[in-house]
């Protein structure tokens, strides 16, 4: 739950911002859709701050759904201005209506040149085995051991495929021991059964 503090600062925040575009809008005639990047809008610095906080609260302000190819473009351009570290602020001052966020998971998990397209090879299927067994579902900790995926690459790959192969046979090892060597595991877990340890 919100505590009263951030709901009261939501609430300005969002009257501030409302009038700064209805200033803008006035001044300038034009429609809430055609509104310029934030980098060409006539905004002071604290009224920056305000937008770009805003603009996360505003969610039809933010565009959802599919990148366009001219989006992308924008981005790619954006991201090779944006220096090292990449400061997502600025690149999504440069994509209209997408947030930083939106702008750093396009490029992570899409568009970055380092990533792999091609499908998984054999290596990195027992690459992705042996590491699950290690570090359980920590894909991103996975994912270092693979050059060029990314941890949700790694995950959606264990989920769609190398999962259903590691579980038969887990569930043929399990099958084969008889029932009275399964046991009640603790009051919280009432249903799971795990085989005794001989």
């Amino acid at each position: 739950m919100k505590s009263k503090f951030i709901i009261i600062e939501n609430v300005l925040l969002r009257s501030i911002f409302c009038h700064i575009i209805s200033k803008i809008i006035l001044t300038n005639s034009i429609m809430i859709t055609e509104l310029p990047s934030i980098n060409e809008l006539p905004l002071t610095e604290y009224e920056m701050l305000f937008f770009s906080k805003q603009s996360l609260l505003l969610p039809e302000f933010n565009v959802k759904g599919v990148w366009t190819k001219s989006e992308d473009d924008i981005l790619k351009d954006a991201v090779s201005n944006a220096g090292d570290p990449i400061d997502w602020t600025y690149v999504a001052s440069k994509v209209q209506h997408r947030t930083w966020k939106q702008c750093k998971e396009r490029w992570c998990l899409r568009l970055h040149p380092n990533l792999k397209k091609i499908p998984f090879e054999k290596w990195e299927d027992d690459v992705v085995i042996k590491e699950r067994e290690k570090y359980g579902n920590h894909w991103a900790l996975i994912a270092k051991k693979l050059p060029g995926r990314t941890a949700v690459a790694v995950k959606n790959r264990w989920y769609s495929v190398l999962r259903h192969k590691f579980e038969t046979v887990e569930e043929i090892m399990k099958a084969s021991k008889p029932k009275s060597q399964l046991k009640k595991v603790g009051p919280y877990k009432k249903n799971a059964a795990v085989i005794k340890e001989f």
